[in-house]
């Protein structure tokens, strides 16, 4: 019994051996089949390709020998029509020009059906070139109104470049003067706290730079700076009795920085003043 089962265990074994290579047997001939039906097939679409475009050729001999005076210029579709439909001896194969233009038709038809792919990768590449040269021409007219707007300013007369020369120059002129007007109008308080602080070397130097700028003569001609030019003539007089009054109360001690240096008047002393430091 037990001889049996092993038996038919080995006989299973074996059968499943035989499917499993008789499986891959047919998968690669099956592969093997596939690939040459593709090879077929491209070979029948090249050769399909090939006689299409031996019949255009054919197509386009036909018509350079028969129809070439219908490409040019000087053609006119009336008189080729009248031509056509004359079924005199003078007149045109009309039958012989239909059969070109269908054989025409057909002759691209194959052409455009075994390259579609092409002619569509094509057309649209040809949409991203037009929109490329599209941009290229509106920035082509750009640059060209650019050049243009240069040239017009390059082709100034010499006259035109002198007027806006000083044109240039007088508005600087009045910028300078406006500067020292509005100095000017700055200088009392200034001149006012420098002498309220006894800084008075910095208020001579700024009295006298403000009397040169009024004296200048562009300046002589403003009438709105008549004030200011009174201010700086009448504290031209004013500060040096201030400064003199100043040295006469550190000469003789009235300065309030000296009344700790002064003493009473004690009697029997012998000095008509007498003066004591104290120790600090």
């Amino acid at each position: 019994m037990n001889f049996y089962k092993d038996y038919v265990s080995i006989f299973e074994n074996a059968l499943s051996d035989v499917q499993e290579k008789t499986e891959d047997w047919k998968a690669g001939n099956s592969k093997k089949v596939q690939r040459k039906k593709t090879d077929v097939k491209n070979v029948g679409k090249s050769k399909t390709y090939e006689d299409a475009i031996d019949k255009y050729e054919s197509v386009l001999q036909q018509i350079k020998k028969n129809w070439n005076y219908m490409t040019k210029d000087e053609c006119n579709p009336l008189v080729v029509a009248l031509e056509l439909l004359d079924k005199s001896s003078l007149g045109k194969d009309y039958n012989a020009f239909k059969a070109t233009y269908q054989d025409l038709q057909k002759s691209l038809k194959l052409i455009v059906n075994e390259n579609y792919e092409e002619f569509s990768r094509s057309i649209a590449t040809f949409g991203i070139i037009m929109e490329n040269i599209t941009e290229s021409q509106e920035k082509a007219q750009e640059i060209e109104k650019t050049i243009l707007e240069s040239q017009k300013r390059l082709i100034y007369k010499k006259s035109d470049l002198r007027s806006i020369h000083q044109r240039s120059l007088h508005l600087k002129e009045i910028l300078r003067i406006l500067k020292a007007i509005d100095d000017l109008r700055k200088i009392p308080e200034i001149l006012e706290r420098h002498i309220s602080e006894k800084k008075f070397l910095t208020a001579i130097i700024l009295l006298k730079e403000a009397q040169e700028i009024t004296e200048r003569y562009e300046m002589s001609k403003i009438n709105a700076l008549i004030d200011i030019k009174r201010y700086i003539s009448g504290h031209k007089n004013s500060l040096m009795h201030i400064i003199l009054e100043e040295l006469h109360n550190h000469l003789y001690l009235k300065s309030p920085y000296c009344d700790t240096y002064w003493a009473p008047y004690t009697l029997g002393q012998k000095d008509a003043y007498s003066c004591c430091f104290k120790e600090k």
